[in-house]
């Protein structure tokens, strides 16, 4: 059995769900994590987990666990794992997500290593076009890079038609993001006062936690919402689930941030589609591939709340329409973004690095 070398900065984040499958739905390699933090252990049980201390210190514990090819989840890890990398000539494929595309290696002055990076680098995956674009502008060779979506495990999502009844009168909104600029939970807010002066019967829960909070909850004072907003903070992902489960409506009205920070394709899209939500969001960066514009979602130009207050106008008054919508959503997200068949498809990319050997 070959064994694939996992690089990350942090094990792990307990927003980065996405990480944990590609590790652990490769049951045909061993898998070896590699990490200099280790956090919600617990959360994400894995056989081989190695702490390393120093970055000298990474060749030594590759050579030890004999390391056939990295994967590096991240554009720093991939610089972190770049000297061992070509000290022991282990193939290395890096998957960049979004932030470290665009925001980290300009902030950072990291431009020229990344460059050194797409050089010695075999492989890099991007979720999205629109990030393959960011590492094409910066020099990666085309022939290096591809679009791997991310998938998410199908059966954990209950398919459920959303209607409203003649009882209910309160359409409930859900958004899931951390309280960060690129999330665009200000523009939502924005757009809800809006929407507000001709549709009030409407509640909007926010899950997610960050830096953004007091701003958040000034502006939902400010603009005197505070009876049709909820902040939930983080949530585990099956009271996730659950929110998802008791809403209408998703929206998400991602942004670039002023600081070049962007989203990948949010995965959050994808769970609100495999439960049969129908989604409001933004025409940003790798949103507009992960569904169904006019089908599955409308799309709002991104940075603009009006526009963005007309889309959920234009949703919130087709209730006849949701599950149409939600059916549509399901649908592509079972053909185009089960974590099985993503794993199918990093299992062969695996292969691949390894010159095909398949013993």
């Amino acid at each position: 059995m070959k064994t694939i070398g996992h690089i990350t900065t942090e094990y792990l984040p307990i927003t980065e769900t996405f990480v944990y499958h590609q590790i652990v739905r490769n049951s045909q390699f061993r898998n070896v994590v590699f990490t200099r933090k280790i956090t919600n252990e617990q959360v994400f049980p894995i056989n081989h987990l190695v702490r390393i201390q120093k970055e000298a210190e990474l060749t030594n514990m590759l050579r030890k666990y004999q390391v056939d090819a990295l994967h590096s989840h991240f554009g720093p890890s991939a610089l972190y794992a770049l000297q061992a990398k070509e000290t022991l000539g282990i193939p290395m494929l890096t998957f960049f997500h979004g932030y470290d595309a665009r925001k980290y290696p300009f902030l950072n002055n990291k431009v020229q290593e990344y460059q050194r990076l797409f050089t010695i680098g075999e492989l890099f995956l991007t979720p999205s076009n629109a990030i393959k674009e960011e590492l094409l502008s910066m020099g990666c060779p085309e022939n290096k890079v591809r679009v791997s979506h991310l998938g998410i495990d199908i059966n954990q999502f209950h398919y459920q038609p959303r209607t409203l009844d003649d009882k209910e009168k309160t359409i409930r909104i859900v958004s899931v993001g951390r309280l960060v600029e690129k999330k665009g939970h200000h523009l939502l807010l924005e757009a809800l006062s809006i929407v507000k002066k001709k549709m009030s019967h409407f509640h909007l829960t926010i899950v997610g936690e960050g830096r953004e909070y007091q701003n958040l909850v000034d502006q939902i004072n400010r603009l005197k919402l505070h009876d049709h907003i909820h902040l939930a903070g983080k949530l585990h992902h099956s009271e996730v689930k659950s929110v998802l489960d008791k809403a209408h409506i998703f929206c998400l009205a991602s942004v670039s941030g002023k600081d070049g920070d962007m989203e990948g394709l949010p995965v959050s899209i994808l769970e609100s589609q495999a439960s049969g939500l129908p989604i409001v969001s933004t025409r940003h960066s790798g949103i507009p591939e992960g569904v169904v514009e006019g089908k599955s979602a409308i799309l709002a130009e991104e940075n603009n709340p009006t526009d963005l207050a007309n889309k959920l106008l234009e949703m919130m008054s087709q209730p006849e329409k949701w599950i149409e919508f939600g059916s549509a959503g399901r649908e592509w997200v079972v053909q185009h973004f089960n974590a099985e068949k993503q794993a199918e498809e990093l299992r062969d990319i695996y292969f691949e690095l390894l010159g095909n050997d398949r013993k």
